[in-house]
C-alpha cells in the first residue's frame, strides 16, 4: 500500500517518474549547485552507508538497452531508516539525526539533495531496519515525493537512480572515476560493479584499499597514541598533494602548498575532521590544525630517518633524486647520518656518511686516480658536477663545505715506458745549458689536476698521489733538486713522440721540450738563447 507524504522543501505527493522537474531554482537547486562534482553523489550515498554502521556496501550500474535507461544503485546492509527517519531528516534540508554524533561523517543535513545533481528520472530509496517492515520512498524531478510501505525481511537500504545516459561507456568511467576519488580508504568494503551496456557483466571490484600514497619515492605510515589519527606521508616523485579523509572519505584535497609541507605529499585520516558547509574544503578548526602538527613531526621524525637509512646503498642517480626531493621538502637531514653513494668502494663500503668525508671529492673522474684514492681511503662522491649540480651545493650546505671535482683536486702519477726515453740524454745536457741539469729523467702518465703539466719534480718509483703542494716541486732548482718527471700525456710530448716515430732530428725534439719546459717554469727569457745555441752546436757537431 502507498500513501503520499508532504514535508519542506520537497513537495509531497503528484509526483510521477519522468515527470517535469519543478521550473523555479529555489532553495533544493541552490544546495545541489554547491556539489562541484555532480558525481559527488557516490561520495554522500556511501558516506550515509558508513554512518549507517555498514559492513559492506555495494554499487551497481546496470543498462537497460531495451529502454534506454541506466539505474545505478548503491547497497548497504547498515541501520535502515523509519518512517519518521525519511519523512522528517532525509526530506528536510540542514535537518540530520547524526548532528550530535562524534562518530558521523555527515552532519549537516543536505548530502542526499546531491543525487539531484545528475537530474535523475526518479530517486527510489529502499531501506528496513529489520523488523519485517520495509519502505519506500520515490523523489520525482519536480521534488515531489511518495511514501510506499510494505512487508520484507533483511536490514539496510538501497538508494536507485534512474537516468537517462547518452554516452554509457563514459558515464561508467566517471562513476569509476567519482567513487576512486572520494571513496578510496573507506573503512568498509565498497565494490563496483556494471551490467548491460553493450553486453558489460562485470564482476564485482574493490574500490577500497589502504591508505597509502601514489608515486612517492618513500613513504611512512603513523597513528596517534589514541589511535584517532592514521596518517602517511612521502616524498612526490612529482608534485606534493595532501588530502584529508573521515572514516576513509574524502573531504578535501590540495596540491597546493600547505604551511610548513609544501613538499610533502601527505593523506591524514581522522573522525574529528569535518566538511565545510560548502562540502568542497575542510574545516580550518583546532583538530585540523592537529592533524598538521602531526604530520609535519612524522615528516621530521620517521620519514626523514627512514630516508637516512635508504640512503645507504643508492646509486648516484637514484640518491640525486631522492635528496633533491628532500631539499624541496625542507627536511632537516643529519650529515652524520645521511650516506653518500661513492664512485669507489672503500674496503666493502659503498657509501659513507656524509660528516665522514673530510673533503668532497666528486666524480666522474679517471678510474686509475678513483682507485688510487679509494686505497688510500679517500673517497670520492659518485656524483657527476655537471649532472647532479644541485645535489653537489646540497650536499655541500648539509657538510657545511663545497664540492670538488676528484680531477680538480688530486693529482695521480704512473711510470710509463716511451720513446721518448731515448732522448734523455740529450734533454739533460739541453736542460743544463739553458737552466740546471735534472737530478734525474722519469717519463710518466700524469692523471687529474696536473694532467696540464708537461712535467713535474718528484722522485718516482711507482705510481704516486700527489696533494696540490706537490704539484709546485721544482725539478730545476738550485739545491735538492728532485727527478724531472715528463708528462706522456702532454701535447707538446705527444707531438714529439709522433715527430720521433717519423724521424725527426732527436737534438730539435729534445730542444723543443726543453723550451716548453722552460715556458711552463717561468724561465725562458733566461735560457732561450743558452738553449738555442746548445742545440744547434749539438746538431753541427754532434752530441
Amino acid at each position: 500500500m502507498g500513501r503520499k507524504v508532504g514535508g519542506a522543501p520537497y513537495r509531497g505527493g503528484g509526483g510521477a517518474a519522468g515527470g517535469p522537474k519543478a521550473e523555479q531554482d529555489g532553495l533544493v537547486d541552490d544546495v545541489v549547485r554547491q556539489f562541484s562534482d555532480p558525481f559527488a553523489f557516490y561520495r554522500e550515498l556511501v558516506q550515509n552507508a558508513i554512518d549507517a554502521g555498514a559492513g559492506r556496501i555495494a554499487v551497481r550500474i546496470v543498462h537497460d538497452d531495451a529502454e534506454g535507461l541506466t539505474k545505478i544503485a548503491v547497497e548497504d546492509d547498515g541501520s535502515g531508516m523509519t518512517e519518521e527517519v525519511l519523512t522528517n531528516d532525509l526530506t528536510v534540508l540542514f535537518k540530520s539525526t547524526k548532528e550530535q554524533r562524534d562518530d558521523a561523517i555527515g552532519k549537516f543535513g543536505i548530502g542526499f539533495v546531491s543525487v539531484l545533481a545528475i537530474e535523475p528520472l526518479l530517486v527510489a530509496v529502499d531501506t528496513s531496519t529489520g523488523d519485517g517492515v520495509r519502505h519506500r520512498l520515490e523523489l520525482h524531478p519536480d521534488h515531489t515525493w511518495d511514501l510506499l510501505r510494505s512487508e520484507g525481511e533483511g536490514r539496510g537500504t538501497t538508494v536507485t537512480l534512474t537516468v537517462r545516459v547518452d554516452a554509457f561507456a563514459a558515464f561508467v568511467n566517471r562513476s569509476r572515476a567519482a567513487l576512486e576519488r572520494w571513496c578510496r580508504h573507506a573503512r568498509v568494503p565498497v565494490t563496483f560493479a556494471v551490467h548491460g551496456g553493450g553486453g558489460a557483466d562485470g564482476e564485482p571490484e574493490r574500490i577500497d584499499r589502504p591508505l597509502a600514497l601514489d608515486d612517492v619515492l618513500l613513504e611512512v605510515a603513523a597513528r596517534s597514541e589514541d589511535g584517532r589519527t592514521e596518517l602517511v606521508v612521502g616524498l612526490p616523485r612529482g608534485g606534493a598533494r595532501g588530502a584529508f579523509y573521515n572514516r576513509g572519505l574524502l573531504l578535501f584535497e590540495s596540491r597546493q602548498a600547505l604551511p610548513r609541507l609544501g613538499g610533502i605529499s601527505f593523506k591524514v585520516m581522522d573522525g574529528r575532521l569535518e566538511h565545510t558547509l560548502s562540502r568542497d574544503d575542510v574545516r580550518r578548526d583546532a583538530h585540523f590544525a592537529d592533524v598538521l602538527e602531526r604530520v609535519e613531526r612524522t615528516v621530521h621524525g620517521p620519514l626523514t630517518a627512514l630516508l637516512h637509512q635508504r640512503s645507504a646503498g643508492l646509486s648516484s642517480d637514484a640518491f640525486a633524486t631522492l635528496l633533491e626531493a628532500a631539499c624541496v621538502a625542507e627536511l632537516r637531514l643529519d650529515p652524520r647520518a645521511l650516506e653518500v653513494p661513492l664512485a669507489h668502494p672503500i674496503g666493502a663500503r659503498r657509501s659513507l656518511p656524509l660528516a665522514a668525508l673530510p673533503v668532497l671529492r666528486c666524480g666522474p673522474c679517471d678510474p686509475e686516480l678513483g682507485e688510487a684514492l679509494a686505497a688510500r681511503s679517500l673517497p670520492v662522491v659518485a656524483f657527476d658536477a655537471l649532472a647532479h649540480r644541485a645535489s653537489l651545493v646540497e650536499l655541500g650546505r648539509l657538510g657545511g663545505r663545497e664540492a670538488s671535482a676528484a680531477d680538480a683536486l688530486d693529482t695521480l702519477v704512473v711510470p710509463a715506458d716511451d720513446p721518448l726515453a731515448a732522448l734523455a740524454p740529450l734533454l739533460s745536457t739541453l736542460a743544463a745549458a739553458a737552466l740546471r741539469k735534472p737530478s734525474a729523467i722519469a717519463f710518466a702518465r700524469v692523471i687529474g689536476r696536473g694532467a696540464g703539466r708537461l712535467g713535474l719534480g718528484l722522485a718516482l718509483d711507482g705510481p704516486a698521489l700527489l696533494a696540490p703542494g706537490e704539484l709546485d716541486a721544482d725539478p730545476f732548482r738550485l739545491a735538492f733538486r728532485p727527478p724531472l718527471v715528463l708528462n706522456v700525456g702532454h701535447p707538446v710530448a705527444r707531438a714529439a713522440r709522433a715527430a720521433h716515430g717519423r724521424g725527426a732530428a732527436p737534438a730539435v725534439l729534445a730542444a723543443a721540450l726543453v723550451r716548453a719546459l722552460l715556458a711552463e717554469r717561468g724561465a725562458i727569457a733566461r735560457g732561450a738563447g743558452a738553449l738555442t745555441e746548445a742545440a744547434l752546436r749539438i746538431v753541427t757537431e754532434g752530441p
